[in-house]
């Protein structure tokens, strides 16, 4: 797993502009003190700091974090008395924090929506839900006019029947209803994201789920009523709607994924097309590619009239015994017409996902995303580029800190194991640039992200270590050992048997 950090003298004047007067920050962090959390959302302070949410062991996750990352506080709070989540984030002038979601309750099984205040400590200062006849979802959330908050998601408003349709509401600033809207379109509508009109109106972005090939965008006035809609299908494909924005050209654009290609749909203040774009790029641009797919997540437009997107691709390389699966996630801008300008893709070693990002006060973009596998716990993932996508190392000559090849765990043995194992690793020879030795980490978590063991916590030069762990006091189940240095980390999975 590569964890990079970089400064260049750069900075941007204002959000998205690319003018450089000052020194940007870029960065790579993974969370592994935080097992078992998602990111999906993130907003910048007027400070400069990164605050950024989703999900995690405790519930609803929230974490600040500084201009190079590292961690000023994080919180759980627990919502609803079930399995909440927080997908969408607005910060206030005064620095309060709103997390909106969704989660199901355990105790009912019911799922609904909730909005969440907090100070600027992260501190709670209310939590509000938002429960229908069956399940509820939010997918959209930003500042309506008024000083309201405007949300948009699905509701399923009928007990009986169960099916969903398109749900746009409007809050105070306490969380408290204001108006609500229900449009029922086809079978199952998904309301998926809403901005506002130079009309002072709104545009939905709704997926038709049950078409599986379509998708519909809403204009209405402020305070919900249907002005016009409309309709695109795509016969003998596979639509995905995720996101829209308006342009400064007071039309749209809509991102998504259309079969397995990311999408892009440019629209008039009307509705009626301009222009569509598909794209599906390797991973890796010098090795043949046996099969790919992509999806485009969240897309902003630059003070420049460019657009940037940010999505998740994957890419096959090989056949048979080499075959290989690469998953990444990637930044691609282009012109306003849509032709191409530059493209990242940053690889994770386990499976990225990625919903949101934002442009940043000095003309870069923070990402929050996560790695997960069926297997191993989820890991906080946050990629703070420059204004083209790049990250490098804080050195001038821009030395990455990857992951050099002498860099192992193994496999501890045996494996099963009752009540002791071994359990072996690799520090590579350091850099001119580092000191002889490297701080190491060597710890083990039960399946819910518990430090049960710490086996290793001290400097350590170059060379091979084997340790021993013994498991006298745990009872029999999965556990999980990482390895952590300030350029590595590693994680495995070992079974106690008794």
């Amino acid at each position: 797993m590569k964890k990079v950090i970089m400064k260049m003298l750069l900075f941007s004047n204002l959000l998205f502009t690319q003018q450089m007067v000052l020194a940007q920050t870029a960065w790579s962090h993974v969370y592994t003190e935080f097992p078992y959390t998602r990111l999906f959302c993130v907003s910048e302070t007027t400070e400069g700091d990164f605050v950024t949410a989703g999900d995690g062991m405790k519930g609803v996750f929230c974490m600040k974090v500084n201009s190079e990352g590292n961690v000023n506080w994080e919180k759980g709070y627990q919502v609803g008395g079930g399995n909440f989540g927080a997908s969408e984030m607005l910060i206030d002038s005064i620095g309060n924090i709103f997390l909106a979601g969704d989660g199901q309750d355990l105790n009912n099984h019911n799922v609904f929506g909730f909005l969440m205040g907090l100070d600027s400590n992260g501190d709670s200062l209310f939590t509000k839900y938002y429960p229908q006849n069956g399940w509820s979802f939010i997918d959209g959330f930003i500042e309506g006019y008024d000083s309201s908050f405007v949300i948009v998601g699905s509701a399923d408003t009928d007990s009986v029947e169960h099916n969903t349709d398109i749900w746009l509401f409007a809050v105070n600033r306490r969380g408290e209803l204001l108006w609500q809207k229900f449009y029922d379109e086809e079978e199952y509508e998904y309301g998926r994201d809403v901005v506002k009109t130079l009309d002072g109106g709104y545009i939905i972005l709704a997926e038709l789920a049950d078409l599986h090939n379509a998708m519909k965008v809403i204009k209405t006035d402020r305070i919900g009523n249907v002005e016009w809609n409309k309709t695109f299908r795509y016969d003998e494909s596979t639509l995905q709607p995720n996101g829209i924005i308006a342009t400064l050209d007071e039309g749209y654009l809509v991102v998504g994924k259309i079969d397995r290609e990311s999408f892009l749909l440019n629209l008039s203040f009307e509705g009626n097309i301009n222009w569509e774009k598909r794209f599906n790029w390797p991973v890796k641009e010098d090795v043949e590619q046996t099969n790919s797919s992509g999806s485009a997540m969240a897309v902003i437009q630059n003070i420049n009239r460019s657009y940037t997107i940010v999505g998740q691709h994957s890419g096959g390389y090989g056949w048979g015994p080499d075959y290989e699966s690469i998953e990444a996630v990637y930044l691609y801008t282009i012109s306003d017409n849509g032709d191409s300008l530059w493209r990242r893709s940053y690889e994770a070693n386990l499976w990225p996902a990625v919903y949101d990002f934002r442009g940043t006060s000095d003309g870069g973009f923070i990402i929050p995303a996560y790695m997960f596998t069926w297997d191993d716990p989820s890991l906080a993932w946050l990629i703070k580029t420059d204004n083209e996508g790049g990250i490098v190392s804080i050195h001038s000559d821009e030395i990455e800190l990857g992951e050099p090849e002498n860099y192992s765990l193994h496999q501890n043995y045996p494996n099963p194991f009752n009540p002791s194992t071994k359990i072996k690793y690799s520090i590579p020879v350091a850099d001119a640039y580092y000191a002889s030795t490297t701080m190491v980490t060597l710890r083990v978590y039960d399946v819910l992200g518990k430090d049960v063991a710490t086996l290793v916590n001290k400097e350590q030069s170059a060379g091979s270590y084997e340790v021993e762990f013994d498991a006298n006091n745990l009872t029999s189940g999965v556990y999980f050992y990482r390895i952590r240095t300030s350029n590595f980390v590693e994680t495995k999975k070992m079974i106690l048997l008794r």
